[in-house]
């Protein structure tokens, strides 16, 4: 290879590294300017986040009386097993004598629960449905017709 065309093959890689470092920059300022816009997305994604905690707060703030639904006989066995720990614990606690609040009279000797925690609940007897719908018609009070067919 000659001198001249060394010098032209340097001179044009030279241009296409001189193009390139142009691009760089320019992906640079680019990579920049979407780091500042997704910095501003997740302040308010934050913001959203807090609002949606704070109408959260307010809504269950507003509904204070709202009862869970729980079926009367969970309700009524849960009673009952707060009822015989406290009766246990009265014993447990090496109380000579326990009361009763309600009569004044000592308790009955509790044991630990008398129920296997391992089986099965009891089943209940089926609930009866209300009567809904047209009401019984009353025949005792209806006239008496007697028709006679020939």
């Amino acid at each position: 290879m000659s001198n001249g065309t060394r010098r032209a093959e340097i001179e044009t890689l030279e241009a296409k590294l001189a193009a390139s470092n142009g691009q760089v920059e320019r992906l640079l300022a680019d990579n920049a300017e979407l780091t500042m816009m997704l910095a501003e997305v997740h302040k308010e994604l934050d913001a959203a986040n807090a609002d949606v905690t704070r109408f959260r707060a307010l809504y269950e703030k507003s509904i204070p009386n709202c009862p869970e639904r729980v079926a009367s006989a969970e309700q009524q066995a849960a009673l009952e097993a707060v009822l015989e720990s406290l009766a246990f614990k009265a014993v447990v606690d090496n109380d000579p004598e326990p009361t009763d609040d309600l009569t004044g009279g000592p308790t009955p000797a509790a044991g630990p629960p008398a129920t296997d925690p391992d089986a099965p609940p009891a089943k209940d007897p089926p609930v009866r449905r209300s009567g809904g719908g047209r009401r019984r018609l009353d025949l005792t009070s209806l006239p008496v017709k007697t028709i006679v067919i020939d």
